[in-house]
């Protein structure tokens, strides 16, 4: 089996951008399994003692069933070139109502995980969450030409990229965000907004783990816990279902029709990014007695910024 994994990673693994969560999950693969042969997973009791180990490890079915499918497409691929004879079936667990995606966390907890951040490619991923309501992924593929600070628009659909069940919707760039990265000034003009050390960061999974554990958030936080967040806060403040839900990139046929154009219009997502613009404030008042800036406000204190 541990050659069946070598071959899979240094032919095909190592070339696509989930480089890094592949080589995590051959990792576990050898951990657990060491040199067992690959006939001997038909067994499924001991195919279920690999899902127990993977859980007491703090990872949900959504998780395992991520690492199940590296083992399972590195013994397809050995079979179809006929490395190996038998192909075991590797049995993925169901996903569940109850499979957990991450908590909403209060602003005084997203503090935590700013401060107590152990690289500030993390910081720039948790803005740029919040900021947006996106899913994790729409952020660390996201480049700097998706954003345009002159008109305030953020477009989390790249050039290229087709539309799936999963839809990045142009959104509005709020003027917090705009404030932190453009006004100063020193952001590059091109390349991935969450970079470390100047390249493409495909995942941060290893810097939120590191942090969640010094600042002591329970595991239910992850990324997953920023997008939720951003949308309850929406909702808390009186942002209408419809918006939130443009917002979120839950795509309608009503939506995509006009969402070419509807981003350039001063009055879309007038009321989620205000809202969002209201969060990003208040976890940048460090806990003072300083009044972020409320949605009732927000075109008096906005002046001339076009949203």
């Amino acid at each position: 089996m541990a050659s069946v994994l070598s071959a899979y990673y240094e032919n095909h693994g190592q070339h696509i951008r989930t480089e890094e969560r592949i080589r995590l999950a051959i990792r576990y693969w050898l951990e657990f399994f060491g040199d067992i042969s690959v006939g001997d997973l038909s067994s499924i009791p001991l195919q279920e003692g690999f899902h127990q180990w993977l859980r007491a490890r703090g990872q949900v079915n959504t998780t395992i069933n991520r690492n199940l499918s590296v083992g399972r497409a590195a013994i397809n691929r050995s079979w179809k070139r006929g490395e190996i004879k038998n192909c075991p079936h590797i049995a993925m667990l169901e996903k569940g109502s109850a499979d957990p995606k991450g908590r909403t966390l209060e602003p005084s907890e997203i503090r935590k995980m700013t401060e107590g951040a152990t690289s500030t490619h993390l910081v720039d991923f948790i803005y740029w969450m919040l900021g947006t309501a996106a899913r994790p992924e729409a952020i660390t593929d996201m480049t700097w030409e998706q954003v345009d600070f002159e008109n305030n628009i953020i477009q989390l659909n790249p050039l290229g990229r087709k539309q799936n069940k999963k839809h990045r919707p142009t959104v509005k760039l709020p003027p917090a965000l705009k404030e932190r990265y453009w006004n100063n000034g020193d952001y590059p003009k091109t390349g991935p907004v969450i970079s470390y050390h100047g390249k493409e960061v495909s995942t941060i999974r290893t810097a939120w783990r590191r942090t969640r554990a010094k600042v002591k958030l329970d595991m239910q936080v992850n990324p997953y816990s920023l997008r939720h967040t951003a949308a309850r806060w929406m909702r808390k403040e009186g942002v209408p279902a419809w918006d939130v839900s443009a917002q979120l990139g839950h795509s309608s046929r009503e939506f995509s029709m006009t969402e070419r154009y509807a981003p350039y219009s001063p009055d879309h997502m007038k009321k989620s990014v205000a809202a969002l613009d209201k969060l990003l404030r208040q976890i940048d008042t460090n806990g003072s007695d300083e009044k972020p800036t409320s949605t009732a406000n927000f075109d008096a204190e906005m002046g001339d910024y076009v949203i």
